[in-house]
């Protein structure tokens, strides 16, 4: 199985909402339902390594919510859609994130009824944007409506299977750790409602280095590392200009690259791919926990993985994708899907100086085919994974006002 890309907006959608004010610090009380069940089993979508799924809040039409070990307090992004949505108890909050621009306006709202099959929490503290920045629909290209975390991972022990597509909530009293021959338990530590794990890494001369990480789901990358938060830490050899994606804040610059391994209990992972924010795009407060960066989902989906926030332990179990190459877009193309759902491509950034932006192509531009394939025969995930793996010469097919353009983007394979 290829692996999926990480797009470039989310990357630290995690970071941001953990980081985001809550206006009550109540812990969460999430039930299974009907009550005397011992787990819920709930199926999800992948969407570029992100686990969606489908939820209500306060009897709305369902939502789609991306479960995320970063969020302390649960974000709704988009209710576009949804019909009056009512919240019984807001006032109106500012949260702060990485990048330029200065804070964002939202509602902090406490006492709602949020549910999933199976689950059920009526006593749920909620942020809610007053305006849709992060457009996640577009960028996924799949309908998104906000992000959900902490009241979840702490109020059961959850089961991760990338593989599959399901997530298995099991109740903390009674769970019974399971003995594997192929897993490995490691200590877990979660500060202010936010899961870490000490792993190594390894230079290209061959250095190991051990580092806290940010246990992410809601990142798509494989890593991403602050080498100023640690002497011990450098930049990748093959590390290029950047741009990471968008915080609550703004836009997040920096360099990507890859890493010699990351170690994770017996298993060396190979040449894993690596985001570091420059420092002008990091928030203080992004290092003041002492992290050195974040594992993100890209490794997450080559195991089973559970998580048990209260018992202090993280479960890794391989699975059929863990030897699978790490890959990510050098093109500097990143496209969009304005309408989730209709096959209609846009290109949504480009980065100077880049093999796209070499080759004359610009924002706004409309995709109509991708290596010689037609743009109406592949979903956003082929067409990021095509962009992924693509080496040499490739040939991108588009639309400006009108005018036919034949761009051919010259590659370099620095592996």
């Amino acid at each position: 199985m290829i692996p999926r890309l990480p797009p470039p907006l989310w990357l630290l959608l995690a970071l941001c909402c953990g980081l985001g004010p809550a206006a009550w610090a109540q812990r969460p009380s999430m039930r299974l339902e009907p009550p005397g069940r011992s787990s819920a089993k709930v199926r999800f979508e992948l969407a570029n390594n992100l686990v969606l799924l489908w939820a209500t809040v306060n009897g709305t039409d369902s939502l789609r919510l991306i479960l995320d070990t970063g969020v302390r307090t649960g974000l709704l992004t988009d209710l576009s859609g949804l019909g009056e949505l009512a919240f019984p108890d807001a006032r109106p909050i500012t949260i702060n994130g990485l990048g330029g621009q200065g804070p964002l306006k939202a509602l902090a709202t406490r006492g709602n009824l949020l549910a999933f099959a199976g689950i059920v929490g009526d006593s749920v503290d909620l942020n809610v944007l007053e305006q849709d920045i992060f457009q996640l629909s577009e960028k996924l290209g799949t309908r998104v409506n906000g992000l959900v975390g902490f009241d979840l991972y702490d109020s059961f022990v959850v089961e991760l299977s990338y593989e599959h597509g399901w997530a298995r909530f099991h109740e903390r009293e009674g769970y019974q750790a399971r003995r594997s021959r192929r897993g490995v338990w490691l200590p877990l530590l979660v500060e202010h409602g936010r899961p870490f794990v000490e792993l190594r890494i390894q230079f290209d001369d061959g250095r190991w280095a051990r580092v806290k990480l940010l246990l992410d789901t809601g990142a798509s990358d494989a890593l991403w590392l602050f080498p100023e938060s640690s002497p011990e830490l450098e930049l990748p050899r093959d590390a290029t200009p950047a741009f990471l994606g968008e915080g609550l804040a703004g836009e997040i610059a920096g360099l990507r690259g890859t890493v010699a391994a990351l170690a994770i209990g017996p298993w060396t992972l190979e040449r894993p791919t690596v985001a570091i924010p420059d420092s002008a795009s990091l928030d203080r407060a992004f290092v003041a926990d002492g992290r050195n960066g974040s594992l993100g989902a890209e490794v997450f989906r080559r195991f089973r993985v559970v998580l048990d926030y209260r018992g202090g332990r993280v479960l890794f179990v391989p699975n059929p994708n863990l030897r699978a190459p790490f890959l990510f877009n050098r093109t500097g193309l990143e496209l969009a899907q304005p309408l989730p759902g209709l096959r209609f491509y846009v290109v949504d950034r480009v980065e100077p100086g880049s093999p796209a932006a070499l080759a004359g192509l610009e924002a706004g531009d409309v995709l109509q085919a991708l290596g010689g394939t037609p743009a109406l025969e592949l979903d956003l995930g082929e067409l990021q994974r095509m962009l992924a793996k693509a080496r040499g010469r490739l040939r991108v097919d588009a639309e400006r006002q009108g005018l036919r353009l034949k761009a051919l983007l010259e590659l370099e394979d620095r592996r």
